[in-house]
């Protein structure tokens, strides 16, 4: 039941009907009150409150809005149905006992009907909003829009001009402290490696220099020793050279 009502008040059929009910319901109850003698004002009252009330839910229910037009029309008619109802009653009652005073009375109550219902229709039709309005009031907004977001475009455009000029600078200016600092680095580094290899040659140097002075004095004692062998050679070939000299004076 739920689902049915509900694909119900979705159709085209719902507003339609709306209007009808309350019309045709305005029209009994107009008919009713004046038949049974009851106040005027009170016939007239409610008519007019289901007006106003067809006028509210057209204007805030989702479901019963129509063409503004045909909305303002419907509340015109309504006011005139509900008038003619008042009116034909009244002269229903112009054939029985009724008094002429009250019959007058009524189709004055009754013209009410139909003046709220050209109110409610000027006022609808006035508040409502001409589609060329709309239109035009929404090419300004777009037309402001396009002009905010092509100044934003151009202030973006301009930001990154100046971010890549930013960027560009500072990698520029980190590459030449990188070529710095890794020269700094390798300056050293060489440093390090000639401590490390100053440092490793020095015991070979020291060895070296060791071994140079045992060899030096190595040969210093040989070439002593060579050399006293020499003079005693020497000598050796001079006490010869005196023996041979002696014999040779001897022989002679």
């Amino acid at each position: 039941m739920a689902a049915r009502r509900q694909s119900f008040l979705d159709t085209w059929i719902f507003p339609q009907a709306f209007y009808i009910a309350l019309t045709i319901g305005g029209c009994v109850f107009i008919a009713v009150t004046k038949t049974a003698g009851i106040s005027p004002a009170i016939s007239s009252a409610v008519p007019i409150g289901i007006m106003i009330g067809y006028f509210a839910f057209s204007w805030y229910v989702g479901k019963l809005r129509l063409h503004d037009e045909q909305t303002g029309d419907n509340l015109y008619y309504m006011g005139f149905l509900f008038t003619l109802s008042s009116l034909g009653t009244s002269l229903y009652q112009f054939g029985t006992d009724a008094s002429t005073d009250e019959i007058v009375r009524n189709f004055g109550i009754a013209v009410t009907s139909t003046i709220t219902g050209i109110a409610l229709r000027i006022f609808y039709n006035q508040v409502r909003r001409d589609p060329a309005d709309v239109e035009r009031a929404a090419r300004h907004e777009l037309a402001d829009m396009t002009r905010r977001v092509r100044t934003e475009m151009e202030s973006v455009a301009r930001e990154f001009a100046d971010f890549r000029r930013v960027c560009n600078q500072m990698l520029e200016e980190g590459f030449d402290e990188i070529a710095r600092q890794a020269e700094k680095n390798g300056d050293q580094v060489r440093q390090a490696f000639e401590g490390m290899a100053a440092k490793a040659i020095k015991p070979v140097q020291e060895t070296s220099e060791k071994i140079a002075k045992s060899l030096d004095d190595t040969f210093g004692r040989i070439e002593m020793r060579f050399s006293g062998v020499a003079e005693k050679v020497g000598k050796v070939a001079a006490s010869l050279d005196t023996a041979n000299a002696s014999m040779a004076g001897t022989v002679s």
